[in-house]
This record gives C-alpha cells, sequence and structure tokens, in this order.
C-alpha cells in the first residue's frame, strides 16, 4: 500500500565502526533507533558495509545474519571453527 510506504533518506544513514573495529558500515535502519549495536541488544538491523580487506567476522550471539554480495566480486567467511563459506552474486 503506497499511502502506508516509509521514505529513508539517506541522510539519516549513519557511518559507524564495525563491532570488531576492522572497517565501517553504513547503519540504513536499527530498532531500537537510539542503540549502539556494538554493545546493546536489538530487533533487527540493516547496513552496508564494505569489505576491503581480510578480518574477523563479527559475532552477533542470538542473531539471524543475511549477507548478499552486491557487485561481482566474491567472499569467503569463516566463523570460529566451522567450514569457510564462499558468497557469490
Amino acid at each position: 500500500d503506497v499511502d502506508s510506504a516509509v521514505v529513508i533518506r539517506s541522510q539519516s544513514f549513519q557511518k559507524v565502526l564495525w563491532k570488531n573495529g576492522k572497517g565501517t558500515t553504513t547503519q540504513i535502519l536499527i530498532d531500537p533507533v537510539d542503540c549502539d549495536f556494538s554493545k546493546d541488544p536489538f530487533i533487527y538491523r540493516l547496513s552496508s558495509a564494505r569489505v576491503e580487506a581480510d578480518g574477523p567476522f563479527s559475532i552477533f550471539k542470538g542473531m539471524d545474519r543475511f549477507l548478499t554480495i552486491l557487485n561481482d566480486a566474491s567472499m569467503k567467511i569463516s566463523i570460529g571453527e566451522k567450514e569457510e563459506i564462499e558468497l557469490k552474486k
């Protein structure tokens, strides 16, 4: 329904450090809006990050994560002792 659509302006996006401190992400949405995702519990979060170097993958216990590659590159991730996963577009 167009009447109930929400418009999110890029001026409201926040550039924040990754939880592991090894890069930055553009935070588009987070609920609750005033929480610090690196230490506070949150219900959901939408962000976009450019990964430019190898580094540790941040852990968010109890959260499901969905990662999407937006260009023709690929990315390999490993979490703890689990087998490495390669993400491709």
